[in-house]
């Protein structure tokens, strides 16, 4: 069995629309609500720099493995990390992809949640 090796936070995005019909989790992310996230493991996925327009603009990637029967954060949600806090939060690329069972073998030895978090600086 894996083992949690540290918790993430994970700031659930407001659902919903308002009178105008706009999306509620416009407001600040750190007034939204926070659910500990235990994880397996952080990894880097790719960093990137780009310059245009003479502006730098950084991109860092993360790949994050986590239990399955845990909390997850949606594609709205945003997420800070402990010792990447410098930068501002990361927000969630695209679903989280569930390993429950394994099409090869009968028996799922490691099943669990791999969600991909992104991060663009200035």
């Amino acid at each position: 069995m894996r083992r949690v090796t540290t918790k993430a936070v994970i700031h659930r995005a407001p659902t919903g629309v308002d009178e105008n019909g706009y999306p509620l989790n416009t407001g600040a992310w750190e007034t939204w609500e926070r659910v500990e996230w235990p994880v397996f493991s952080i990894g880097p996925r790719e960093y990137e720099e780009e310059f245009a327009k003479g502006r730098r603009t950084v991109t860092a990637r993360l790949r994050i493995s986590c239990p399955i029967g845990g909390p997850r954060p949606a594609p709205d949600d945003m997420v800070t990390i402990p010792g990447l806090e410098d930068g501002g939060p990361f927000s969630v690329d695209g679903e989280p992809q569930v390993w429950d069972k394994n099409p090869i073998t009968t028996i799922t030895r490691y099943a669990g949640v791999v969600v991909y978090l992104e991060r663009r600086r200035r």
